[in-house]
């Protein structure tokens, strides 16, 4: 699951199916410089979510060994506290980064397919950055895997401490289930 918009013809327009681009994903690792780290898959197929700005990805191979997150079927509180991880850049004029960072971020509003955060730890313009798009908002769990709440959508240049807008994950549950039938329950 990534931000839909991150799949999109030459227009700028999502689009699904088979990708317009080489498209992979890098899954079992914080740190991308070591080449022999975690597990690299190619995007095969794309289906975009009607009502938000999430995509739901076909993978060329299984991976094994990776749990994935819950998915999160409560609507989200103000005032919840979510963890966010990123290989964005971490300035606004940065590149791609090699190391996975992670922060916390606080829900400052609810809409009907968006959550608004803003910064909570380790500073208060905690936010994601560009390249982070699509990168998971979760909540952690004792005994059991983190419930993905929302994916990076948009947000002001960063850092800052202004409101970013993640695609909610709880409206769109049983779309995700029709797409990837073999999900683990929550």
């Amino acid at each position: 699951m990534t931000a839909g918009h991150c799949f999109h013809d030459g227009d700028r327009n999502r689009v699904g199916g088979v990708p317009r681009y080489g498209t992979t994903a890098r899954l079992g690792t914080a740190n991308t410089a070591d080449p022999a780290a975690g597990v690299t898959r190619s995007v095969v197929w794309v289906e975009q979510s009607g009502t938000t700005d999430i995509a739901v990805t076909q993978l060329d191979a299984p991976v094994d060994g990776v749990t994935p997150l819950a998915l999160n079927t409560q609507k989200p509180v103000r005032g919840q506290i979510l963890t966010f991880a990123g290989w964005g850049a971490t300035s606004s004029t940065g590149s791609w980064s090699d190391q996975l960072y992670w922060g916390q971020v606080k829900v400052a509003g609810v809409r009907p397919s968006t959550v608004q955060v803003v910064g909570h730890w380790p500073a208060p313009d905690t936010s994601a950055c560009p390249y982070d798009s699509g990168a998971p908002y979760f909540m952690p769990r004792t005994g059991s895997a983190p419930l993905l709440v929302s994916v990076e959508s948009d947000g002001p240049a960063c850092p800052h401490s202004s409101q970013e807008t993640t695609a909610r994950v709880d409206p769109i549950v049983g779309w995700v289930r029709g797409v990837v039938t073999d999900l683990p329950p929550a």
